[in-house]
């Protein structure tokens, strides 16, 4: 046997999983995955940290030879090698394994013994249990497959060579996605380093990049989100767009980004990962939460054409959320502009400058191929002027950005947001904060 699959062999003996494994030994899974195929070799300290987790020396392990299992007692037998077909190991396609032959004295004695009345019996006990069990199995796990997966271990082998999830990549305030051409130049995610989403391509991952709207607010780009991971039309919700004043619908994606989203695929329920920078924190998290429970009063608002998106019942569609510089409970700077306002003698400053983004992007439409405000929801699709993008922010209820950045909104969006237990969550912070002359 290789060194690979020496470790998938004594694995699977310790009753370990690959992800359990990794976890014991400080490692990702794709890593033992790499080991056990071969295609990487674990490094020598890593090597004495499998000897000893499988109680085997370490030249066990590297001298490429049969596994032999122990002889049951110290009297002398012969050894034969088989070879058994099948593995539940993908990269094996046989396994030898060394069995005891038996002497010759041996048989001779057996004959001479007197056959016992009761074997036949026994015999037809067992005939009619294993005639019993051969239909009673494929019954009970859905098929002769699921069965034989069920009583030997295959399984187990299945979910550990689960089909790969998609990372889907979300911006922050202000931010673009890869269908903008600014991307072209400057990658949102990567920036002057290179882009980041392909860089994990040439790895081996699937990875998006999203396109949400820079300035709208988390529920928005929410749904814009769902609406481009499942190719549909954007469906703000009845009773938000009445709320808040605008447009029900919005964009129309004919493509799915991820095609397969949520369906079953070899057994298994295709999921995502989903990675919010900054207020894209806060998009993936309303995401997560409204595909698990969705939201009562969309459903009461249109109960025959509600969006998927607020049905929930969907909690096992996404395995990770990650938030990275996310601003969870808000920013001090919506209050600083307040404090501004007051000094210039303006009720909301946050008002006023959110209303000149609004009418800078209704003049800035020819710019589209380069950054897009996504506002169409709002109307905004020609010129506008400030004092028109005011009435519109107004009449929002503060439907945008900067509401859900301050300390009020985020604690209101933190109310309804609800976690899943079917979902990784994880969030890195981070100090950026420099002293300066303001």
């Amino acid at each position: 046997m290789s060194l690979g699959n020496k470790i998938a062999y004594y694995r699977k003996q310790s009753g370990l999983s690959q992800e359990m494994l990794a976890e014991q030994l400080g490692v990702s899974r794709r890593c033992v995955s790499q080991w056990e195929s071969d295609s990487v070799r674990p490094d020598p300290d890593e090597v004495i940290a499998l000897g000893n987790l499988f109680g085997v020396s370490t030249d066990e392990l590297l001298t490429e030879t049969p596994i032999e299992p122990p002889p049951e007692s110290n009297e002398p037998k012969g050894y034969k090698e088989i070879e058994v077909f099948g593995s539940a190991d993908p990269n094996v396609d046989t396994i030898q394994f060394a069995v005891p032959v038996e002497s010759t004295g041996a048989k001779e004695a057996k004959k001479e013994k007197k056959k016992s009345p009761v074997i036949p019996v026994i015999a037809a006990v067992l005939a009619l249990a294993v005639a019993v069990t051969a239909v009673a199995l494929p019954l009970k796990f859905g098929g002769i497959r699921q069965a034989w997966q069920a009583l030997t271990g295959g399984a187990e082998a299945a979910v550990e060579e689960r089909i790969p999830y998609p990372y889907v990549l979300v911006s922050g305030m202000g931010g673009w996605g890869n269908g903008v051409g600014i991307n072209a130049a400057i990658p949102y995610w990567g920036a002057n380093t290179g882009s980041l989403a392909d860089y994990l391509k040439s790895e081996g991952y699937e990875v998006q990049e999203a396109t949400v709207g820079p300035f709208s607010s988390a529920w928005d780009r929410a749904c814009e989100l769902y609406a481009q991971l499942t190719g549909t039309t954007v469906d703000y919700g009845e009773a938000h767009a009445k709320e808040h004043h605008h447009a029900r619908y919005g964009r129309h994606y004919a493509n799915a980004s991820v095609p397969d989203w949520g369906q079953i695929k070899s057994g298994q329920r295709v999921r995502i990962h989903l990675i919010g920078h900054s207020f894209g924190g806060a998009t993936v998290r309303l995401l997560a939460s409204l595909l698990a429970y969705g939201d009562e009063a969309e459903r009461k608002a249109d109960p025959q054409n509600a969006s998927p998106l607020f049905e929930g019942g969907k909690a096992d569609w996404v395995q990770s959320v990650t938030a990275l510089c996310a601003p969870h409970n808000g920013s001090s700077l919506t209050e600083v502009l307040s404090d501004a306002g007051q000094l210039l003698g303006s009720d909301n400053m946050t008002e006023i400058l959110t209303s000149f983004v609004f009418s800078f992007a209704g003049i800035a439409k020819p710019l589209d191929d380069t950054y897009d405000f996504m506002l169409d929801q709002f109307g905004v699709d020609g010129a506008l002027t400030v004092k028109e993008a005011y009435r519109i922010v107004t009449a929002s209820d503060s439907d945008n950005i900067v509401r859900d950045l301050s300390p009020d909104g985020a604690a209101a969006l933190n109310e309804r947001i609800r976690l899943s237990d079917q979902t990784y969550y994880f969030s890195y912070p981070y100090s950026t904060t420099q002293k300066g002359s303001l």
